[in-house]
């Protein structure tokens, strides 16, 4: 079963809240560590292998997938949605006269 992370925390917590509850952690902190830093989820991984049953290795894969879709979304690699041609719309745009491309 392919699950991204987000999937895995709506079947098996409901919600990121509840996530939050069922490891201990603070208001909100499984939504920062999901959107900025899901290699932090790593140390709660003992708790969250007993709490689903997942396998160990299944739970990095979701994590290392997150962090690479992190990336891309920060590096701008996330794609156009809405452009059917996959190009940008500052790429369309004109240069000034005198300006560098």
């Amino acid at each position: 079963m392919n699950l991204t992370f987000e999937a895995f925390i709506k079947l098996h917590y409901g919600s990121q809240d509840n996530m939050d509850n069922a490891l201990s952690l603070g208001s909100k902190t499984v939504n920062r560590w999901y959107n900025h830093d899901p290699r932090k989820f790593l140390y709660h991984m003992p708790e969250v292998v007993t709490q689903t049953k997942v396998a160990p290795s299944t739970f990095l894969q979701m994590i290392n997938q997150r962090e690479y879709d992190i990336r891309l979304v920060r590096h701008g690699h996330g794609g156009d949605k809405g452009n059917e041609k996959g190009i940008s719309d500052t790429a369309q745009l004109p240069v000034a006269e005198g300006q560098k491309k």
